[in-house]
């Protein structure tokens, strides 16, 4: 588990290093004027940070910021500590950069990014939501979507664990307005099977199935099937386990309700 882990955080932080050093690159020519030592020792931090020198990159870079507040250096800086694994430190750099220059409203999506990937959802829709309302590329404004949704999916999920079961409604809603995350569905009709709201846990499920991209399809048929028998109505019920008892995942599920119909 944790080797998976490490392996999702080493793909988001190497796409967070690309997006970063490509922005800077293109906007170069906007930065604020440096004195030449100071811009040699920027140069000197941007060549340990391209050989992999991460700690020698965030010494040159603060020794820059000593004698200039440019915000690009405060960038490069999160770029460095980001390579680091050091994503609060990451944050409170690139917050610094946003504070010198709010007109790079890129810095949103990448600190979205940072805080959802440190499970800070609350903090990563906050700005993910700024780069959307600010973002004019469509392709770029969706992605952005997906992550909102994600995070809200996060957090209904911890509800749920947690017993605050209106709470999960509300935070799962939150995540299928942003984007129809198929997971989010499946959840929706969990939770609503689990409080008795039969109805709503089918229209979840069939949602959840119309935007299947990650979940099994036996998932959405076992948790219909689950509201109709609590619903008494058993010829539907097993329909769906039918449906169902293939599934990889929910298989097992579905034969040991069609068992107990028998």
């Amino acid at each position: 588990m944790k080797k998976h882990k490490d392996k999702i955080m080493n793909k988001f932080i190497n796409i967070v290093f690309l997006l970063l050093f490509s922005f800077l690159t293109i906007n170069a020519q906007d930065a604020e004027k440096v004195d030449p030592e100071t811009a040699k020792i920027v140069a000197e931090g941007d060549s340990f940070l391209k050989s992999g020198n991460y700690d020698g990159a965030v010494k040159k870079y603060d020794e820059a910021l000593k004698s200039s507040q440019n915000y690009q250096i405060y960038y490069q800086k999160g770029i460095a500590l980001i390579k680091l694994k050091k994503l609060p430190e990451a944050t409170t750099a690139l917050k610094k950069s946003l504070e010198k220059n709010p007109d790079n409203y890129s810095v949103y999506d990448v600190l979205g990014k940072i805080e959802y990937a440190s499970k800070d959802y609350e903090a990563a829709i906050e700005h993910l939501q700024k780069y959307v309302e600010k973002e004019p590329k469509a392709s770029s404004k969706q992605k952005a979507k997906q992550l909102i949704s994600k995070a809200y999916y996060s957090m209904g999920g911890q509800a749920k664990v947690d017993g605050n079961f209106e709470k999960a409604v509300e935070l799962l809603q939150k995540s299928v307005a942003a984007a129809d995350y198929d997971l989010a569905f499946l959840k929706l009709a969990e939770v609503y099977t689990d409080m008795g709201n039969y109805e709503k846990a089918i229209e979840n499920a069939d949602k959840a199935l119309n935007s299947r991209k990650t979940i099994s399809k036996g998932a959405p048929y076992y948790y219909k099937g689950m509201a109709f028998k609590k619903m008494g109505d058993l010829e539907k019920a097993k329909e769906n386990f039918l449906l169902g008892e293939k599934d990889r995942e929910y298989g097992e599920q579905c034969k040991y309700e069609l068992a107990k119909l028998k």
